[in-house]
């Protein structure tokens, strides 16, 4: 894989833009829509950087996906936030026998969870 070439557009913003008609319009969105004649408007596709540099307009760099895909793989490269956690928002450290995964792959600390489940039924009304 070639070096990245960074934009020297606006070096304020995280994603390099390009003023246009009045409007502001991603730099690597651009070059995406030109080479592979996609509607830049359309939101249902975005620009994915393979070298995870945001700056980086290198065509061969950049590969059209969906929100998902560009999701997944921020999570599978140990980008996303939520992935590189090791404990819960308290502290308890995520570990097989303590954490629930549910259907949609959100952690959840059963330590925390059963708290919470004690408090609510504490509360709760009883006939």
């Amino acid at each position: 894989m070639s070096d990245c070439i960074l934009s020297k557009l606006t070096p304020s913003l995280r994603y390099p833009a390009v003023w246009f008609k009045g409007r502001n319009y991603c730099e690597h969105r651009l070059l995406l829509a030109r080479k592979f004649k996609l509607d830049y408007f359309d939101k249902s596709w975005k620009a994915m950087h393979t070298c995870d540099n945001s700056r980086c307009i290198n065509e061969e760099h950049l590969q059209v996906g969906t929100s998902a895909l560009n999701v997944q793989d921020c999570v599978n490269k140990g980008r996303h936030w939520e992935a590189s956690r090791d404990a819960c928002y308290k502290g308890h450290k995520y570990l097989p026998d303590n954490v629930y995964i549910t259907k949609s792959n959100k952690r959840i600390c059963l330590i925390c969870q059963r708290a919470h489940n004690r408090k609510y039924n504490e509360k709760r009304v009883r006939f």
